[in-house]
């Protein structure tokens, strides 16, 4: 379920300058940008270089925290947002430049561009609308692959197409807690061990999908008896001091504890994909250049992104 774009920056354009035959005949960039390393006072500088001495970079400061924004409710399972950026000029702005040699990889990053390359032609682009999507992807982390969790509907596209065990309104495969019981997933199957589940009670169903792991009538959620939504630090028995309550088919006392513990989550394969629109690229004395819409690229970030999230309970 991943969502890929596509995109490629090829604009055939012609210009001539008051200075002379400057003539550039394309814009020629892959799809794939970069960031100069980490946002500074939420000012991104996002720039490509290409083999034939080109660079282009936009520069923006935004209040939007666009690489690690806070989400307290997950959309299962792409997480897409969609920001606007105005760019009025100033620091805020696109720069094209075409080198008389090969430009390296970090040149936009400098606050005081380099002596070297020497700039052969500028071209600067104010009053410039950005559109900034970002997406990621859902994992619970919880070590069982989408299609163990749920082989009919791990390669659907519709939520409700898909296994949701507890019934919290996430889907198993994005559910680090399957059944609800508040012992995560990952702490109810033994690692490496998919073909040989873990099933405490042996009445079939696997202890990560079983909300009375011991069979004691009483459901592994109400053997909390300190109620702190953590069955695994419960031992009543004093003969088996060792043994969870939860797991031991001894001990039956209910505590009534009626809520999901934090979830946690991690929001992987992050992309950023920019689009420029309503362009007026401009030399040193006139605007040279107008473009209705210009594809930057899309930047990939390498950082998975921690969150949490508390299912309500129903």
């Amino acid at each position: 379920m991943k969502k890929i774009f596509t995109v490629c920056l090829l604009i055939a354009i012609t210009i001539s300058c008051d200075d002379g035959d400057v003539t550039i005949t394309e814009f020629d960039f892959d799809q794939t940008i970069e960031l100069c390393s980490t946002p500074d006072n939420n000012q991104y500088v996002f720039y490509n270089t290409n083999d034939a001495n080109e660079g282009i970079a936009v520069q923006f400061t935004t209040t939007e925290d666009i690489l690690s924004e806070e989400i307290t409710e997950p959309n299962f399972a792409i997480i897409d947002s969609t920001y606007s950026v105005r760019l009025d000029g100033g620091q805020d702005r696109v720069v094209y430049r075409k080198f008389k040699s090969a430009v390296t990889n970090n040149y936009f990053c400098n606050i005081i561009p380099p002596s070297e390359p020497i700039v052969d032609n500028e071209l600067i682009s104010y009053s410039t609308d950005l559109s900034i999507k970002v997406t990621g992807f859902m994992d619970d982390n919880d070590g069982i692959p989408a299609e163990v969790e749920d082989p009919d509907g791990y390669n659907s596209t519709n939520i409700g197409d898909m296994k949701d065990t507890d019934l919290d309104g996430i889907p198993n495969i994005y559910d680090d807690d399957d059944d609800g019981d508040n012992v995560p997933t990952r702490a109810e199957y033994v690692a490496d061990q998919l073909d040989n589940l873990q099933d405490s009670d042996e009445d079939t169903i696997p202890d990560y999908l079983d909300d009375d792991d011991d069979g004691d009538g009483v459901l592994t959620r109400y053997e909390d008896a300190n109620g702190d939504l953590n069955p695994m630090n419960d031992n009543s028995d004093v003969n088996n001091p060792t043994k969870d309550d939860y797991l031991n088919a001894e001990i039956a006392v209910t505590t009534v504890v009626d809520s999901f513990r934090i979830h946690n989550f991690r929001i992987t394969d992050r992309s950023v994909f920019i689009l420029m629109q309503n362009l007026s690229y401009e030399n040193a004395t006139e605007t040279v250049l107008n473009r209705e819409e210009q594809i930057l690229g899309t930047y990939s970030v390498s950082e998975d992104l921690e969150i949490t999230f508390t299912p309500n309970f129903n």
